[in-house]
């Protein structure tokens, strides 16, 4: 069953990208927020690099491996200027925190158990 929810991830995470950029055009830098310990983020990751430059999208690789390290990787999205967050699927994200965050950055956002969240104009 690993093998097979591996596949799934890796599947989702080309359509998470590809769904953000048709919601949100505009954007043209996007952060991953993953943790590279969860191999479903990981061959996520992956499948999005190789999609990216197609789509003309940059990817910034925002790693969270624990609750203690999403207020890093919040100045690491604002420091790198993220124009979208694509989260990972793992409980240590935290995605309370992250839909305030990128509300409060007017950041579209995808968050694979939380769905899709575009900013207000």
């Amino acid at each position: 069953m690993t093998g097979l929810s591996l596949m799934i991830e890796e599947q989702f995470g080309g359509k998470w990208l590809e769904l953000l950029k048709e919601a949100a055009p505009q954007v043209s830098r996007l952060a991953y927020l993953w943790n590279p310990a969860n191999p479903s983020n990981a061959s996520s990751w992956w499948t999005m690099q190789e999609l990216a430059p197609t789509i003309r999208v940059t990817l910034q690789s925002v790693e969270i491996r624990d609750r203690g390290s999403i207020d890093d990787a919040f100045a690491a999205i604002i420091r790198d200027r993220a124009e979208g967050i694509i989260v990972g699927s793992d409980p240590v994200n935290g995605q309370a925190r992250i839909i305030e965050f990128a509300a409060a950055n007017h950041l579209p956002a995808i968050l694979p158990s939380g769905g899709m969240s575009l900013p207000a104009d």
